[in-house]
């Protein structure tokens, strides 16, 4: 099976918000080759004049040699362009087409999703009118894009789709100034939700901070950090060889114990009635008894002062969770408190959250001004027990590390706050336990820990590697996160949907790279994508979005649309050269990133002063002498041998026309004087 999105098209009627210099009707090709046609005409050639709509009725791949090149079922295409080119106004419209149909799907109640989404907006130049071009198993379709009428269409054929045949999205990009709800509308807030089961067929990574909460744009690094943590622990137990950097390897994981979960719980006869604990010692002392005097029960969010209801049945709620998985009391307290916390809290949260659990919840009496309701426990077990589902993975993970806590656990810590396990111990104990047909995810640590990655010196890794090496693992494994919770999720008819194709698309990813990153990405990610399981996931295509040449050399130009700006419009332009993959580098700048130069524009400047020397100075002889022995550095300072050695002859003729014989000699011993200079520099050095 495979997926490609193939083009994006804007269409009449599209907004200057989202139009910007992309030109109506032209359609920017992700795969040169496909040919798309109306009544019998190409309707896709580079310069070919873009006036009028023509819906296309047939498109064609007249080469298959590059299916299944990156990989069975993983297809790569690339957008290149200098700044202003129209790449971030492609991605835009990309977004903003998903967002309007993800509205129209919720809308017709296709999907369900606790998130809130929102129109582009009201105003002409926010409607969207687009068309999008992808393929599945050699049939193709097409997402029509009309503001909020939206329909998926085979090419070719007037009957409306399935929604079954469409593609998740996964977009990342780290920029500091892209997707700001200020800029964009507060629409785009909508679509950093995760916690609906991947519903919305688009996600944003990482999460911006929204409009009303005045931080739009904002991206929390704390949290990215904590959940890139989760994300390799997982890789690394698969895998306890995997090298995080060239020179860094994971030896131990730390595990800190975290602060009991602050609460509020309403105790008659208190002046206040509702009580707030957030001392850890008085919340073991106090919590179990707490919920057996069935008071009303919260946990605190954001450090709320006073919670909008209360839970009343708590206690048994704890109790029968514990008889069913048949899971007692560990031998150190101040964990057990934790764990117990953990486990009524992530119930709550689920049941509050997710739309499958939110049926759960059903109301009881009333704590003064406060609502309070109760979990109704077999409905939620019943549901949670089969499930495989990310949502449930944290609450499964306190499960398993309760019943495995005399057989592995135990062993690998005590009762200190700071525990080191080995990895490839705690490798050998969780491996063994997914033979046994339990996934390697609910095996994990649970989140009572605050979990570090040691190397062999017992650094933290994570606090040593560097940005760029940060970038690197962030992303790898923020892609392999998200693929294998698309893959985990239940289809249930009529609540649940499920994607079976990714698009997972990667803007500006080389931030922070070293070249040799840059150089090694794409590799990295394919090696790792076809190390992991996702069997419910059929095709797979990431488009990347780049100023680098090293990755833009991975991707044949076939799978490459090249944009320039022409007639202050945004179109495509062909690679003039033989092909991008595997190409020189220099050649690429100039051909495929349109450089006209590839020397600094400094550089050039400096160069070019020394070559129009003789043009601007009328007394050149004196000022010539004066500035010999700075030409002369200049030269040395030359990288290019080519260039350098250019300028020495230029040099060269400079000498030979202004010196004579005396001046020759006169020279020639200022040259040994800064040559025996530049030599006792070198051997020093």
């Amino acid at each position: 099976m495979s997926f490609k999105l193939l083009a994006i098209r804007p269409t009449d009627g599209c907004g200057s918000k989202f139009l910007k210099n992309l030109q109506p009707n032209r359609i920017y090709k992700f795969y040169n080759e496909y040919i798309f046609s109306s009544d019998n005409k190409r309707i896709d050639s580079y310069d070919k004049d873009i006036i009028i709509y023509s819906e296309i009725d047939e498109i064609e791949n007249p080469n298959s040699a590059l299916n299944d090149f990156f990989g069975k079922n993983i297809n790569v295409s690339a957008i290149v362009g200098k700044n202003g080119s129209g790449k971030s106004t492609l991605i835009n419209l990309i977004v903003s087409s998903l967002n309007q149909f993800a509205l129209q799907l919720q809308y017709d109640d296709k999907i369900k999703t606790t998130a809130s989404l929102k129109t582009t907006g009201e105003l002409e130049a926010e409607k969207v009118f687009c068309e999008l071009f992808y393929e599945i198993d050699s049939i193709f379709y097409v997402l029509q894009v009309k503001d909020r009428e939206c329909i998926i269409k085979g090419v070719g054929g007037d009957e409306k789709q399935d929604f079954d045949n469409f593609f998740y999205t996964n977009i990342i990009n780290y920029s500091i100034y892209a997707f700001n709800s200020w800029e964009l509308g507060d629409w785009i807030d909508g679509l950093f939700h995760k916690n609906d089961s991947y519903q919305i067929p688009i996600v944003i990574n990482p999460k911006r901070e929204s409009k009303d909460d005045g931080m739009a744009g904002i991206i929390d690094v704390n949290n990215e950090n904590y959940l890139l943590q989760q994300r390799l622990l997982a890789t690394i137990i698969l895998n306890p060889d995997y090298t995080i950097t060239n020179n860094l390897r994971v030896h131990n994981i730390k595990l800190i114990t975290k602060d009991n979960r602050y609460f509020h719980a309403f105790v008659p006869g208190d002046s206040s009635n509702l009580i707030k604990f957030n001392d850890n010692d008085k919340i073991e002392a106090s919590y179990l008894e707490i919920l057996k005097d069935n008071y009303g029960f919260t946990f605190s969010v954001n450090n709320a002062t006073t919670p909008p209801f209360l839970y009343s049945n708590l206690y048994e709620l704890l109790s029968e969770f514990k008889n069913h998985f048949k899971i007692s009391d560990i031998e150190i307290p101040f964990l057990q408190s934790r764990l117990d916390l953990y486990i009524l809290y992530k119930i709550t949260s689920i049941c509050d959250k997710y739309i499958l659990y939110k049926d759960f919840i059903d109301e009881g009496e009333k704590y003064g001004s406060l609502k309070s309701y109760n979990i109704s426990f077999n409905n939620f077990l019943e549901k949670f027990s089969g499930s495989k589902s990310h949502i449930v993975v944290k609450l499964k993970q306190v499960v398993n590390f309760i019943k495995n806590y005399d057989t592995i656990w135990r062993h690998l810590i005590d009762e200190t706050n700071e525990n080191l396990v080995p990895i490839f111990d705690l490798s050998n104990f969780l491996i063994e336990k997914t033979e046994e047909g339990i996934p390697l995810l609910e095996l994990l640590p649970p989140p009572i820990f605050q979990t570090k990655i040691m190397s062999g010196k017992s650094i933290d890794i994570l606090e040593t590697i560097s940005s760029g090496e940060m970038q690197l693992i962030t992303s790898i494994s923020s892609i392999l996160y998200h693929l294998s919770n698309l893959n985990s999720v239940e289809e249930e008819k009529g609540i649940l949907v499920k994607y079976n194709y990714a698009n997972i698309i990667l803007d500006e990813i080389e931030l922070y790279f070293h070249p040799e990153y840059q150089r090694n990405y794409i590799h990295r990610l394919l090696k790792d994508l076809k190390s992991f399981k996702f069997p419910e996931i059929h095709g797979i295509n990431i488009l990347i979005i780049s100023h680098s040449p090293f990755i833009l050399s991975d991707i044949p130009k076939q799978n490459t649309l090249f944009l320039e700006v022409d007639n202050n419009f945004s179109v495509s332009k062909e690679y003039p050269s033989d092909n991008t993959f595997g190409e020189n580098i220099h050649e690429i700048l100039s051909n495929g990133f349109f450089l006209e130069e590839t020397m600094g524009a400094f550089a050039k400047s400096k160069v070019t002063e020394f070559l129009e020397f003789e043009k601007y100075n009328e007394d050149n002889k004196t000022q010539y002498k004066e500035r010999r022995e700075e030409f002369a550095n200049l030269i040395d300072l030359i990288g290019e041998n080519v260039i350098r050695q250019i300028l020495k002859n230029h040099l060269e003729d400079l000498d030979n026309k202004y010196f004579d014989k005396k001046d020759d000699l006169e020279q020639i011993s200022k040259e040994i004087t800064r040559l025996e200079i530049l030599k006792k520099k070198i051997e020093d050095a």
